[in-house]
């Protein structure tokens, strides 16, 4: 498979992974006034998903929750972010995305492959695989309840305190 061919399968199995993660999030009630209110996926930063994601998430709920897909070049602290997606751009760092919605009921997404900042999900490519990381601690700092199904999905789990 070509390297294209390669990244683009690899953004198309993100796309869906990242909608889907929300099955298995808890987030405080008064983040959804009705049980109709969307569920908003933003990608902030640079988009590596194009059409894919829009294409992954139309029709889609979480739960009885329609999903609405927003894009920005950066976010603020009142994002209106359920699912907040970053691998940065120049107009806003990964750490400076995180750091705008920390505290904040928002599961990050990121795919940091170095040390850097991580959001509360971690994309990792293992054996030419997507799979993911998970920051229990920071879910719970963002108010978020993560279920026990896809924490035993994780390839890694961070609970501990820092």
């Amino acid at each position: 498979m070509r390297a294209a061919e390669s990244r683009n399968l690899e953004y198309a199995v993100k796309a869906s992974f990242l909608y889907k993660f929300g099955d298995y999030v808890r987030w405080p009630l008064a983040s959804f006034p009705s049980d109709t209110t969307p569920v908003v996926l933003c990608v902030v930063g640079d988009d590596p998903f194009g059409r894919t994601l829009d294409d992954a998430t139309n029709g889609e709920h979480i739960g009885m929750h329609p999903i609405t897909v927003r894009r920005s070049p950066a976010v603020v602290t009142e994002s209106g972010c359920n699912i907040l997606f970053t691998r940065g751009s120049a107009a806003q760092s990964v750490a400076n995305v995180l750091k705008a919605v920390a505290g904040q009921p928002v599961l990050t997404i990121t795919e940091t492959i170095d040390e850097g900042p991580r959001g509360i999900i971690n994309f990792a490519i293992r054996d030419n695989r997507v799979r993911f990381e998970i920051d229990e601690q920071t879910a719970t700092t963002h108010q978020l309840e993560i279920s026990s199904k896809l924490l035993s999905l994780a390839v890694a789990v961070r609970r501990d305190m820092p």
